[in-house]
């Protein structure tokens, strides 16, 4: 069942001036793919007609509600990637009740002028026609059995591919896929089914552009256009993380760069300042040794000096000098100033 309804179509049926410039946008570029195989599924003829309706071939009778899948048929579903026994889904539809089922569903009629009991559950034709394709002995896959169906009855069957469900929310069911879709182009008394139509003749596509199938590539390209866009989002994410993680690695081993030239350049000054210290302790060892043989010298020199002073200060005329001490005795002056020698010796007193 639909859950949501996609921004683009809301916009397309408010009739919004912004959703319709970018709804014209998106299909202008979306039908301007020569080689898009969604749109080959659709405008692949081949002699027939637009309509793709499942016809008798040639020499078999109408009367015998015989159906046979054509080539073109085949071809334009091998460009989806969709490989299907042709063999077996002409024995399918040939065999009852296959082509009266089929024929309740009208060929050229819009998905939104399809009768309502065509989608009753497992009693509708529709329910029975996915039964028959989806289980034994056939057994196609969804996305298989519902592009043939598209195929079959492009005005009135959507595709169900995983790119074609998801902007839609949790769809699962087939049936009930195409009935939600029948309800919102009639919803609004049709608003959005004659929006689609002013849309297609806005941008002169072909009438067999149905509405469903416009408004299928309306959310197809919206939705591609938004993966796009997250993608690139996510992508300049990745690559900001990646330039954020090379800029930090760059610090990192410009830190440890600095750090290791730090570490070398305190080394270096250590080592300098050992060197200096141990040449200041051999330089003061080395004058320590030379210190004792110069004192003495000194000590000569400091002693004669001293006794020059002295003697320079000794008074003349108290003979009292070194050499008048060693005769042991002394000179003294008299009143009248006469100079005389005194002995100390004791033997002479």
């Amino acid at each position: 069942m639909i859950s949501t309804v996609p921004e683009i179509v809301t916009g397309v049926t408010r009739g919004d001036a912004d959703a319709w410039e970018r709804a014209r946008s998106l299909l202008t570029d979306y039908y301007c793919q020569a080689h898009n195989p969604r749109i080959t599924l659709f405008s692949l003829t081949s002699k027939f007609s637009p309509s793709f309706p499942l016809q008798p071939q040639a020499g078999v009778s109408s009367g015998e509600d015989a159906c046979n899948l054509r080539d073109c048929d085949v071809v334009a579903l091998a460009n989806l990637d969709i490989e299907v026994d042709s063999d077996s889904l002409d024995q399918l539809f040939a065999s009852e009740p296959l082509p009266e089922l089929m024929g309740q569903i009208p060929i050229d009629t819009q998905l939104v002028d399809i009768p309502l009991q065509v989608f009753e559950d497992e009693t509708g034709p529709l329910s029975q026609v996915w039964t028959a394709l989806t289980k034994d002995p056939l057994v196609l896959k969804p996305k298989e059995a519902a592009a043939l169906l598209a195929r079959l009855r492009p005005a009135a069957l959507p595709l169900f591919s995983k790119a074609d469900r998801r902007p839609w929310g949790e769809v699962s069911d087939y049936v009930q896929f195409c009935l939600d879709l029948h309800d919102l182009l009639l919803a609004d008394r049709g608003r959005l089914a004659h929006q689609l139509y002013y849309l297609r003749e806005a941008l002169e596509l072909p009438e067999w552009v149905s509405q469903v199938q416009l408004l299928q590539a309306l959310v197809f390209a919206a939705s591609q256009e938004q993966r796009a866009a997250e993608k690139e989002r996510l992508r300049q994410e990745k690559a900001a993380r990646r330039q954020e993680r090379e800029e930090e690695k760059l610090r990192k081993k410009l830190a440890k760069r600095s750090k290791k030239q730090r570490k070398k350049l305190a080394k270096q000054q250590k080592t300098q300042s050992e060197a200096q210290k141990a040449a200041e302790a051999k330089a003061k060892k080395a004058q320590g040794k030379e210190s004792p043989k110069a004192a003495p010298a000194n000590q000569v020199k400091e002693r004669t000096g001293n006794a020059r002073h002295l003697g320079g200060e000794e008074p003349a005329d108290l003979g009292n000098s070194r050499q008048a001490l060693n005769r042991r005795g002394r000179h003294v002056r008299e009143d009248d100033g006469d100079d005389g020698f005194i002995s100390t010796d004791p033997v002479s007193l």
